[in-house]
């Protein structure tokens, strides 16, 4: 009798179970569209430029064929910057108005906030009915945007690498990278300088540069897009290598943020050597530190390397004071630098400008590093 009872048992919960699959099977999927007020007739935000003040407000239209509201904690909304979510996101969104519950004919639903500068911002949206099925349509595929430039009179750099030529390369080849370049601030930046830089681990201090071009006018909150092109080096081994780009790698602009100089591409090439490989870097040029950034409150130090016998080496903020001194080796060793000054005290988190100096040729070389606590 209690195999009769377990067995009527299991017979009607995968009754019930084949019943909700069933449903679910059938149920029409809810599709996303944008809802066709002003400002949202081809996109889901308003509006599409603005700086750190602006209020941005994302708008969409969830409709569901059977009448089926969002499930719990849906629609979302999915915000991005250079390819990572921020802070917070995903976001749910709230109804614009709660009183319509006809979800057949399509309901809006919206989100609002206020962004930091940037112009590698994408986003998409995500719903799902009380059946489970996960909706279609063109707002839940990525789209751009917004732009967000800074509300100060100031400047500020920024570089992002858009595409290149291949996904395979031979050295002494030919690359071809679209950079977006773009003025965050309000202030016309003239002179700048644009590295480009190989690493197999996204450090431009192990990176190799294989170029460098002098930048054109930036006015203030503007963005662009250039081509640019040179030949991977004979001195690269064969391997997988991202592409980096170091807008004012020179440290030639005052700016409001100098810790977004640097952007990468997100997926590596693989480089094939030519068999002609030798290392052509020779001098000051050479030198490096890292690991960047230092994270000093782990227990990380800045280690220095390939830096020339009794090289000058001084440590700056980027407004000019000098907060360490060494002097390399007879054979280019430095001891590793825990953070202190030469008042033996602690500096902050930031960005610090090395300037090293070759004694022998008086050649030199000026790069940054980040600390952080």
């Amino acid at each position: 009798m209690k195999k009769f009872k377990s067995l009527i048992l299991y017979s009607a919960f995968f009754a019930i179970s084949f019943l909700f699959n069933l449903e679910q099977l059938f149920s029409a999927a809810p599709s996303l569209s944008w809802t066709g007020e002003t400002g949202y007739t081809t996109d889901g935000i308003n509006p599409d430029t603005g700086n750190t003040t602006t209020t941005f407000t994302y708008h969409i239209k969830y409709s569901d064929a059977d009448n089926e509201q969002p499930s719990s904690g849906y629609p979302k909304l999915y915000i991005l910057k250079s390819g990572i979510a921020v802070a917070g996101s995903p976001f749910i969104m709230t109804a614009t108005d709660n009183g319509d519950i006809v979800y057949s004919d399509g309901k809006i639903y919206n989100y609002s906030l206020i962004l930091a500068e940037s112009v590698d911002y994408t986003y998409y949206f995500e719903a799902r009915d009380t059946s489970g099925a996960f909706s279609t349509g063109t707002p839940s595929l990525t789209q751009n945007g917004p732009t967000v430039y800074l509300n100060s009179s100031t400047s500020d750099l920024t570089i992002s690498i858009i595409s290149y030529n291949g996904s395979s390369f031979t050295a002494g080849s030919t690359m071809n990278p679209t950079l977006k370049i773009a003025n965050l601030g309000t202030i016309s930046v003239i002179t700048y300088r644009i590295s480009l830089y190989l690493s197999k681990i996204s450090d431009i201090n192990l990176a190799t540069k294989v170029s460098e071009i002098n930048g054109l006018t930036l006015t203030g909150t503007i963005n662009q897009n250039i081509d640019t092109t040179f030949s991977i080096p004979n001195s690269l081994e064969s391997g997988s290598y991202y592409l980096g780009a170091f807008i004012d790698s020179n440290n030639q602009v005052a700016e409001s943020n100098e810790n977004n100089n640097i952007g990468w591409a997100n997926t590596a090439v693989s480089i094939n050597s030519n068999g002609t490989s030798t290392n052509n870097e020779v001098g000051i040029s050479a030198a490096y530190c890292y690991p960047v950034p230092a994270h000093l409150s782990r227990g990380e130090t800045i280690k220095f390397a390939r830096f020339t016998p009794n090289a000058r080496i001084k440590i700056l903020t980027t407004a000019g004071q000098v907060v360490r001194d060494f002097t390399a080796g007879t054979t280019g060793d430095v001891f590793p630098w825990d953070g202190t000054t030469d008042n033996n005290e602690k500096i902050g988190s930031g960005v610090y400008i090395v300037y090293a100096k070759e004694e022998s040729t008086k050649a030199y070389k000026i790069f940054k590093i980040i600390i952080e606590k």
